[in-house]
């Protein structure tokens, strides 16, 4: 005996509204049920009329292997979900962003919010150069800055704030310095010890002058 299927399908296997096999246009089937339209994590495929899903790391897409959101911790980048973006993309709400074309990795869309440079390029406060600028040298690390001595410094070290002084060559480079002539302690004491004499004799000298 022949039973009518839901009102909401168009063929049925049984009664309810979860026994559709096909639906009654506009509505699409989406498993066995006939609905308005497809839920998340499910696309319309309109050549069949039906919902399917979703590969399973995407929260909602429009084709089978076209995503336009992600499940939780994933991440959306032309329509994949990936758990990171990749190389030239940083990650902003969930979505892979490109980052400025001179950044090989980023924090952000902007010029200096480069993290990585591509090859031959430098890093400096977050832009990527060809080259360093004045007061600035290539490193490992990228552009650091020179000493505060140096107006430029192509391929010196960094030095330190405060530079070693070294005596040593202080000294040699230095003008030589008129030494003072110091007096022979004991010759001057013997001139000393003369003069003295020489002053007695003469005072005896008065003296008998005097008496006489």
């Amino acid at each position: 005996m022949c039973k009518q299927c839901h009102s909401t399908c168009d063929s049925c296997d049984g009664p309810t509204e979860r026994a559709c096999l096909s639906c009654a246009s506009p509505l699409i089937l989406q498993g066995t049920k006939c609905v308005g339209r497809c839920d998340d994590a499910y696309y319309h495929e309109k050549d069949g009329q039906i919902c399917e899903p979703c590969l399973h790391t995407c929260a909602k897409c429009v084709a089978k292997m076209n995503c336009t959101e992600c499940v939780s911790e994933l991440q959306l980048q032309n329509g994949e979900c990936h758990t990171t973006c990749a190389t030239g993309y940083y990650s902003d709400m969930g979505l892979c962003l490109r980052c400025y074309m001179s950044c090989k990795t980023c924090s952000g869309p902007g010029p200096n919010q480069c993290v990585e440079c591509p090859d031959s390029w430098l890093l400096l406060n977050g832009e990527c150069r060809p080259d360093c600028p004045v007061n600035f040298f290539k490193s490992v690390y990228g552009c650091q800055k020179c000493h505060y001595s140096c107006v430029n410094c192509p391929e010196c070290k960094l030095q330190e704030d405060k530079r070693k002084i070294n005596v040593e060559a202080l000294l040699l480079s230095a003008q030589p310095v008129s030494s003072l002539q110091f007096v022979n302690p004991f010759n001057f004491i013997t001139g000393l010890a003369i003069i003295a004499c020489l002053c007695i004799i003469i005072l005896f000298i008065v003296i008998f002058l005097v008496l006489q």
